[in-house]
């Protein structure tokens, strides 16, 4: 993730049923809070149902290899454990970092 933009929605996606992704995007959400990026949309998609307008897609990589083709041109954080909240630690580093120097 190189080019941060504003991101203002991030889908979390799973291989299918949403419950991971319903629970990542939920760990994810408090995260963001926790570090005053509550203003960010959070949403959860099963895999090849994406909101257009979403800015960046966060999903495991042993997921990504199966869904990159799909994704387009939107950018992708991955993670180890979509559960695991140290695992969107850069992604928030990145995103404070980015909003901190746009003020």
């Amino acid at each position: 993730m190189e080019n941060i933009k504003n991101y203002i929605s991030i889908g979390v996606i799973c291989e299918g049923g949403m419950a991971s992704s319903a629970m990542g995007a939920a760990v994810l959400r408090k995260a963001l809070n926790e570090n005053g990026l509550g203003n960010i949309d959070v949403k959860a998609y099963p895999a090849g149902i994406l909101n257009p307008g979403t800015c960046l897609v966060v999903c495991q990589k042993d997921y990504y290899v199966h869904i990159k083709d799909c994704l387009g041109e939107t950018e992708v954080f991955l993670v180890e454990n979509l559960l695991h909240k140290e695992d969107y630690k850069a992604l928030i580093e990145k995103l404070k970092v980015h909003y901190q120097a746009r003020k």
